[in-house]
């Protein structure tokens, strides 16, 4: 409570020495050896659409029934394909539907009832829990555990008071969101 935040929204690479940013939070497979980093926790993506989504399918959605919805994008189709690869389906074209910059508009998306979308986790957990989106098919997306949430910041100021408090705060906040216990 004592720590004005002021949120960026960005995935481009951080320029700690021009830029006035303090920290950056990281959806990653990747190591940044000359800066402080920290894993937050890992997050899994799956296919989600709306429940009028589903009825509009009959009650069910198969995974073959995606020749004939919207595939909804986060910044390209690879993940499409990597989804539709693992499940052994064949013949449906990934790259067709649109392509979202941003997550909130691809899960704006889906919950309108547009297509179905790929999503994290944690970005969808609210819409889930209310009934905004449902879960068509139990396979999540395959990490292999390549990809998770990192805190980063510059060496140098990874002892800051500040921010060493929201660091503390964000871990205890991943690891509410995982019910697990805070990591240090």
């Amino acid at each position: 409570p004592e720590i004005d935040l002021f949120i960026a929204p960005s995935r481009d690479i951080v320029d700690f020495d021009r830029e006035p940013v303090d920290v950056a939070i990281r959806y990653t497979n990747r190591q940044f050896p000359a800066l402080y980093t920290q894993r937050l926790m890992s997050d899994e993506m799956y296919p989600v659409c709306s429940p009028a989504l589903v009825e509009a399918q009959g009650g069910e959605l198969r995974p073959d029934d995606l020749r004939n919805v919207t595939l909804l994008h986060d910044e390209g189709s690879i993940d499409w394909e990597t989804w539709l690869r693992e499940q052994g389906i064949a013949g449906i074209d990934a790259s067709r539907g649109p392509v979202f910059i941003d997550s909130s508009m691809l899960i704006q998306a889906a919950i309108d009832g547009l297509g179905v979308a790929l999503a994290r986790r944690v970005l969808v957990a609210d819409e889930m829990n209310a009934g905004r989106l449902v879960r068509p098919f139990p396979e999540p997306l395959p990490n292999h555990g390549k990809f998770a949430y990192y805190f980063v910041c510059p060496e140098r100021t990874a002892d800051m008071p500040k921010i060493e408090a929201f660091r503390s705060w964000l871990l205890a906040e991943c690891a509410h969101e995982l019910g697990e216990s805070p990591a240090d």
